[in-house]
């Protein structure tokens, strides 16, 4: 499921709490619901290009999606930093299953 509505990314951002690398910060905020959701924050003047922008928001969809189950049920919202890009696609995709990871078992314990 995907967070949308822009009341619900400003509630994340402000309320939210913080789990962050060099590459990218992920805001997180309990609910009471069944599944988890995700929110994306790629911002055009970090990266100018839209497949840069696209190339991000696939990969960390396709974490999200992998580490879907092992997460409890909030709502996690990634921004991405600068240095997101200079990482490989496939050192991207490992850094964020292992965030997602690793935040699970923070929220969990929570």
């Amino acid at each position: 499921m995907k967070i949308v509505s822009p009341e619900e990314f400003r509630e994340i951002l402000s309320s939210g709490k913080k789990f962050s690398l060099p590459e990218l910060t992920i805001k997180y905020k309990k609910r009471n619901q069944v599944d988890p959701r995700l929110g994306l924050v790629v911002s055009k003047k970090k990266f100018l290009s839209a497949v840069a922008r696209n190339f991000l928001k696939r990969k960390a969809r396709e974490a999200f999606r992998l580490m879907q189950a092992e997460l409890p049920p909030w709502d996690y919202l990634v921004l991405f930093q600068d240095k997101a890009l200079e990482a490989r696609a496939q050192d991207l995709t490992k850094l964020l299953e292992r965030a997602f990871r690793d935040l699970g078992k923070d929220v969990a314990k929570a």
